[in-house]
């Protein structure tokens, strides 16, 4: 069963970037490839839920850690590729807070409860 969802995430994949390549061919005036995208997926889990029911669903549950390690980077990456210089610099202040400031706050309150968890917890 595992075998299954790697063979449609790769098919899912590639449908991407193969919408992608339309895109950039034919130009047209709506739409996006990840919307495309989302569309097809949303027919195939409705497919594959009308198809197999809650026999398989146990298989395509949503995994936060795959998402997060290895989905989201791409997305965050290409966004940044494609971004304009223009826009890049325009923007370089809420970059640089979003960049810098939020990391900064994000290790003061993991060290914080770090701390806490080390002194009050039973580590």
């Amino acid at each position: 069963m595992k075998m299954e969802f790697y063979l449609l995430n790769f098919a899912m994949m590639f449908f991407f970037f193969l919408m992608a390549a339309c895109i950039h061919k034919f130009k047209p005036n709506y739409g996006h490839q990840t919307s495309f995208t989302l569309i097809i997926g949303v027919v195939v889990a409705i497919t594959l839920w009308c198809v197999f029911g809650d026999t398989r669903t146990s298989v395509y549950k949503f995994d936060s850690g795959v998402f997060f390690d290895f989905l989201l980077p791409p997305l965050m990456l290409n966004s940044g590729f494609n971004m304009r210089r223009k826009s890049f610099f325009s923007n370089m202040g809420n970059i640089t807070i979003f960049g810098i400031g939020v990391t900064i706050a994000c290790f003061v309150i993991y060290s914080f409860f770090s701390y806490l968890a080390i002194k009050y917890g039973n580590l």
